[in-house]
């Protein structure tokens, strides 16, 4: 079952070269049932043996050089005890390769997180530790659990997620796009569903869940999760248009790309 829950493959097959025209104006990723099974491969340029959890550290936080690289933070805060630098700065700050890091992200960003995890064992860093899932509470929180659909489309392709829809009609659009999603459960509210999925599919939150809702109702619904699903439960940003629009782009991307080659492009 939860091979039918979880994109877990590379971005070949998601924005890969099979795809058709449809109504002349828009283009989707060909149905292809066995795509549904996709064994993720990983890639040599990540890693996630960097990657921990809240509950998995031991002591203190004071133990370690905390590395903030998120931009979606609640305000501009000035810390001593934490170093606020990009990703990429990282692994060119050589006084940090021996030191004890925990770096922090936005926490559904697995991906980007376990190219640092390889970029940085591969510049020689000791003892590089990236945190995934809840935060503790020492450390700042994150302004909106919202999502672009392009994030969702990046952790969908390259490392694997768990995705809710918030009504059967959502559901049903989201299996015409090839993107699997946990049971519908008829009559169980939202939390309710949020917490089933968290327990039984997100491997005890390792997976990012996404929610896709319906138009217009994602700004509600990112309220009311965020209030007992923090750092772990996120709700795409425009609804179900906006993550059919961004798969529509990147497949247009992908077949533009592939035409260079001889390949024929897509209509629209």
């Amino acid at each position: 079952m939860i091979g039918l829950l979880i994109f877990c493959f590379s971005s070949h097959f998601v924005l890969g070269e099979d795809v058709f025209a449809e109504d002349n104006d828009r283009c989707i990723v060909a149905h292809d049932r066995k795509l549904l099974t996709g064994i993720y491969e990983a890639s040599k340029n990540t890693s996630e043996l960097c990657f921990v959890r809240n509950e998995e550290l031991v002591g203190t936080l004071d133990q370690f050089i905390l590395v903030d690289t998120s931009k979606n933070l609640t305000d501009q805060y000035v810390r001593k005890d934490i170093l606020s630098i990009t990703a990429s700065k990282i692994k060119t700050k050589k006084f940090l390769e021996s030191k004890s890091l925990l770096v922090f992200s936005e926490p559904h960003k697995r991906h980007s997180l376990a190219k640092l995890c390889q970029e940085l064992v591969n510049s020689g860093f000791e003892k590089p530790r990236i945190l995934i899932g809840k935060r503790p509470k020492k450390l700042p929180e994150l302004k909106s659990n919202l999502v672009s659909a392009n994030d969702y489309l990046v952790e969908f392709s390259h490392f694997g997620v768990v995705t809710l829809a918030t009504t059967p009609r959502v559901a049903m659009e989201l299996a015409n796009l090839g993107v699997p999603v946990v049971p519908h459960q008829e009559g169980v509210n939202l939390n309710t569903k949020v917490r089933n999925a968290f327990i039984n599919y997100s491997l005890n939150g390792y997976l990012p869940i996404f929610v896709v809702a319906e138009d217009g109702q994602e700004q509600s619904i990112a309220k009311e999760l965020k209030l007992g699903f923090k750092d772990e439960v996120f709700v795409v940003a425009g609804g179900l248009s906006a993550l059919k629009n961004a798969v529509r782009n990147s497949v247009l991307g992908a077949a533009k790309r592939a035409g260079v080659d001889g390949m024929p492009g897509c209509a629209g």
